[in-house]
């Protein structure tokens, strides 16, 4: 589960400071005890494709729970006390509610407020590209089972009819655009991906991996159960009767 960040001038997320300092006033560990079973903690936007790296969920440097650095960062954002609005899906899942509860209770202890704006899909649909409605959001994005297939959402011309050159962070950004388009062309190729990841992630600070979900299948017991790439989904065609 990832935030999105509003990057544009309507949103005090538009500083990058306040960003990085958003990120490291999040205790992951702290988040997957509180939702409880089925979930852990991730270092990348989407951890679980057939082709992420494998430190995305085993572990690497990703914005390491750091009160200290989140107070430096925030020092020296222009940020001034002003209520941060948090746009997420309810759910029937308690785990993606107390997510977003969570969340709300450890910026505020960082100093940074947050006012919860749950919506159910549809009106999410409308509001996503509407910068004055939002200033993170909590989303689930989802696009195929390998990464060029997901970050693509990010690339300006996926909803240009929504937002023009903008793309989901609000903001016409080039460079990401190229860095995209050079790995969608070679997507197996690890260097255009972590170039595509080193800027996406840290550089700019676009969005956060939050904590990630086990998906669990329940079968009858006389099924053999074949699981796809990922380990998180049943191969109909391969799945057999014992």
């Amino acid at each position: 589960m990832p935030i999105l960040f509003n990057c544009s001038d309507s949103s005090p997320c538009g500083d990058e400071n306040l960003r990085k300092a958003i990120c490291y006033a999040v205790d992951n560990a702290a988040l997957v005890a509180g939702v409880g079973d089925y979930t852990f903690r991730i270092y990348g936007f989407q951890p679980n494709l057939a082709d992420s790296p494998a430190d995305w969920k085993a572990g690497r440097p990703y914005y390491d729970y750091d009160p200290a650095l989140a107070q430096e960062y925030l020092e020296k954002s222009g940020y001034n006390g002003e209520e941060l609005t948090l746009l997420y899906v309810g759910s029937t899942s308690a785990a993606y509610e107390d997510t977003a509860i969570l969340l709300q209770s450890q910026l505020k202890a960082a100093g940074i407020n947050v006012s919860l704006y749950r919506v159910d899909q549809a009106i999410n649909e409308v509001l996503r590209f509407q910068d004055g409605e939002w200033d993170m959001r909590m989303d689930t994005i989802g696009g195929g089972l390998y990464l060029t297939q997901t970050y693509k959402n990010f690339h300006s011309s996926t909803y240009a009819s929504s937002l023009g050159s903008r793309n989901l962070f609000m903001v016409e950004d080039p460079k990401l655009d190229a860095l995209f388009e050079a790995w969608d062309a070679d997507p197996l190729n690890a260097e255009l991906r972590d170039a595509y990841d080193e800027y996406f992630t840290f550089e700019k600070c676009y969005a956060y991996g939050l904590i990630g979900y086990n998906l669990l299948t329940a079968c009858r017991s006389d099924v053999n159960i074949q699981l796809g790439e990922r380990g998180t989904y049943i191969v109909a065609n391969a799945t057999t009767f014992r």
